[in-house]
């Protein structure tokens, strides 16, 4: 059986364990959906997932509503389009 989605909402996760999310993402080929919803990750740890998720081309589905990335990661123009993607803006 192979994994296809993680959901880590609510986990209090900082920045130290979304960077090693970030890490386990970029092996998990089977991975299509990643929920890191309502934790404490911040631009940095964003940025982490966001690499990730552009090694790993599997992923479809990512949640990362109710962190703290704030307005200035959101502006950043190698991530903008994926974490609005994340975080399920419109634009």
């Amino acid at each position: 059986m192979r994994l296809r989605a993680i959901n880590l909402r609510h986990c209090d996760i900082k920045y130290s364990v979304a960077k090693e999310v970030a890490h386990f993402v970029t092996k998990a080929s089977s991975l299509q959906s990643l929920s890191l919803r309502d934790n404490d990750i911040d631009g940095m740890g964003a940025t982490c997932i966001a690499h990730a998720l552009a090694v790993n081309g599997n992923i479809s589905a990512v949640d990362l509503r109710g962190n703290r990335i704030g307005a200035q990661m959101l502006q950043s123009t190698r991530v903008e389009v994926l974490l609005q993607m994340c975080l399920g803006a419109d634009n």
